[in-house]
């Protein structure tokens, strides 16, 4: 029997809907790893297909601002509390009145109310980012990740490693989980001054080898480690640099600590830098000497430089360095170890060199920016468009 002829299949309704309205809403405003690829996201989908609007919590309003700069929707909403009422009512009368058809969290504290009220609206497709393994979540964490999950139509991991451990703390089913690396923008071919670049920096020509470190100055990063491991190679390179980009987050703690070690003079703190391409060029390499880790954007922008990368064995970093082939490995929360890494790089500029050259040849073969945007693009598109059966609505 034929179907009446006002009766369309899903798919042909729902393409009568683009561009779909899309909500990315972060708990950050201030930019970090996550933000940065928010932000590349919002601004690189196709706009045919998809009407971004980002949203934020807590911080600043850097992402906002960058969102706005680049042609994208974007509002901060001024979160004062994990569930202050008038944050959270401002998000579901985005989600009802600009009628949203996705909505793609970021972090824990926008998961666990965002992912319920999302369905309240009846959004079409809720997406639940995994950015990190979080070892930090207490018990009260992962019951809410694990009750709120009923309410996911998908979750993407930007590595293995975040997967793992979604499945094995969160209890979330392993089909659930999509894993789509980080990608970035391989930079331009154009020649940095690098020696222009150093003066920039505050550095002379008399230092070296110079170390590039962008992450914000939060524990988890564990500065300290590179603070020890530089002292216990003061001896031996008594003019290496350190260059550090990054927004502070413990009140001048590792300035106190480098100072306390005697290294303060080989410290520049730099604070938040628009252009970490700059920092790697003016760099010989670069270090993470994080305690945990998801798939940070920093590495894979500094190995997207040609720079050798000298990184913690932790999280998804193992996903993207392999040992002494496109960088060097070290077990997190040693600073001998972490010193001894330095010490090879240091020593040898042509293994450095041709580290560096691999690392690039990585990054451009398996994690391009426009690799990560297409594969996102498509799974929207297959939940939105593919048949997919949502979730159940309601509570």
């Amino acid at each position: 029997m034929n179907e009446p002829a006002s009766s369309c299949c899903p798919a042909e309704t729902a393409r009568r809907r683009r561009p779909y309205t899309i909500v990315q809403l972060t708990s950050s405003g201030d930019m970090g790893g996550t933000e940065r690829m928010t932000l590349e996201l919002a601004a690189r989908l196709d706009h045919n297909l998809f009407h971004p609007i980002v949203l934020c919590l807590v911080g600043g309003d850097t992402l906002v601002e960058e969102c706005r700069r680049r042609g994208v929707e974007a509002e901060h909403l001024h979160c004062r509390h994990p569930l202050d009422w008038r944050a959270w009512r401002r998000y579901a009368d985005i989600l009802r009145t600009r009628g949203v058809s996705l909505v793609h969290l970021y972090g824990l504290r926008a998961n666990i109310p965002g992912r319920h009220l999302a369905r309240r609206a009846k959004v079409g497709c809720v997406v639940a980012g995994i950015r990190s393994t979080d070892p930090w979540r207490r018990w009260y964490h992962v019951w809410l990740d694990r009750w709120t999950a009923r309410y996911v139509d998908v979750f993407v991991s930007n590595s293995e490693a975040g997967r793992q451990a979604a499945i094995r703390r969160e209890r979330i089913p392993g089909d659930r989980i999509k894993v789509i690396p980080n990608g970035v923008e391989m930079p331009p071919a154009v020649s940095f001054d690098a020696a222009a670049l150093r003066r920039k920096f505050g550095l002379s020509e008399h230092d070296g080898p110079v170390l590039a470190v962008v992450a914000n100055l939060g524990p988890e990063k564990r500065h300290r480690d590179l603070i020890d491991a530089v002292a216990s190679l003061a001896a031996d390179f008594p003019h290496m640099a350190v260059l550090c980009a990054g927004r502070d987050e413990m009140g001048g703690a590792n300035q106190q600590y480098a100072a306390a070690r005697g290294v303060e003079g080989q410290f520049r703190w730099l604070g938040r830098v628009d252009n970490v391409a700059e920092v790697f060029a003016a760099a010989d390499f670069a270090v993470l000497p994080s305690r945990h880790e998801g798939m940070p954007a920093s590495v894979l922008e500094a190995m997207a430089m040609g720079k050798a990368v000298i990184a913690s064995d932790v999280g998804g970093i193992p996903e993207v360095i392999r040992h002494k082939e496109n960088g060097l490995l070290v077990p997190p929360l040693q600073p001998a170890a972490l010193a001894d890494a330095i010490r090879i790089l240091a020593s040898d500029r042509a293994l450095c060199e041709r580290i560096g050259q691999a690392a690039r040849r990585a990054v451009e073969e398996h994690f391009s920016m426009a690799g990560m945007v297409e594969r996102i693009q498509d799974l929207y598109l297959e939940y939105l468009e593919g048949g997919r059966e949502p979730k159940a609505r309601g509570d």
